[in-house]
This record gives C-alpha cells, sequence and structure tokens, in this order.
C-alpha cells in the first residue's frame, strides 16, 4: 500500500464516511505501449474541498509506465523512482457533493499482462484549513 492522507487529516478513520471513490478508465488486461486516461471520482455530501493522489507499480513496486498531468488541476511529484499524481490547487475547488480528476497513463515498457497495483487516495474536505473534519478514502487495485 501507499500512504493516505490521513497524516493529517486524521479525524476519522479511512473509507468512514458516507461517500465513494472511484477510478474509471483503467483496462481489465494492460497492454504494452497504450495510453489509458483515468478519471478519479470521489463523492462525499457536504464536500467543500477535494484533493487526491494516485501511484501504479508493478507488484515488485517499480514505476508501471508513465502517469501524466491532462490540465492545471493536477501535478506529478517524483518520490524515488515512482511518480504519484495528486490534485494542484486549481483541483481543489468543489461544486457539489462530486468531484473528479482526469490524469493519462501510458504503459511504455511494460509487458504485456504484468500485475499492476493502483493505488489510490481522495480528501473529501470540509473546507475549514485543518485537520478535522475530512473524510479520507482509500483503494487498491490490482490490474494484469
Amino acid at each position: 500500500g501507499e500512504p493516505t492522507c490521513q497524516a493529517c487529516h486524521f479525524d476519522a478513520d479511512v473509507n468512514d464516511g458516507l461517500g465513494t471513490l472511484q477510478v474509471d478508465g483503467l483496462p481489465e488486461r494492460v497492454r504494452p505501449d497504450t495510453t489509458y486516461r483515468i478519471v478519479v471520482r470521489l463523492t462525499q455530501p457536504g464536500m467543500q474541498r477535494a484533493g487526491f493522489m494516485l501511484s501504479i507499480r508493478t507488484s515488485d513496486g517499480a514505476q508501471a509506465g508513465a502517469l501524466r498531468s491532462v490540465d492545471d488541476r493536477t501535478a506529478a511529484t517524483v518520490a524515488g523512482d515512482v511518480v504519484y499524481i495528486h490534485h494542484a490547487l486549481p483541483g481543489t475547488f468543489v461544486e457539489g457533493d462530486a468531484h473528479e480528476w482526469s490524469v493519462e497513463w501510458d504503459t511504455e515498457g511494460l509487458s504485456d499482462g504484468v500485475e499492476v497495483v493502483v493505488n489510490v487516495v481522495a480528501n473529501a474536505g470540509n473546507g475549514d484549513v485543518s485537520p478535522f473534519g475530512d473524510l479520507i478514502y482509500a483503494s487498491e487495485l490490482r490490474l494484469q
């Protein structure tokens, strides 16, 4: 697994709210040298701000392909050999009870059928810019 936002937003257990976290656009089977448009969607009644972080690694922990931002609502950070794609400031402003971010995943250099692990975490914030009252959702998906 990967770290969650709970290190700073610790007021509730992970996945303890009434919301949902979805990742759309992932293939059933990973094909090499293919670009996928991934959409991370967070829903939470009353959410005022939102954030997310996503990583995709092979089952042995190495970076799986390349993650890229498609607009100014997301950004990428490299930690060691792993790319984390996450919200940028413009991607935190919410209208309504649902929010989504789009990114691209390029499977360059991956073998056909390689197992990959997708980790995603999202923060449904209450907008008070404190660690209290926010809800954290996390999911780990395995693909081949």
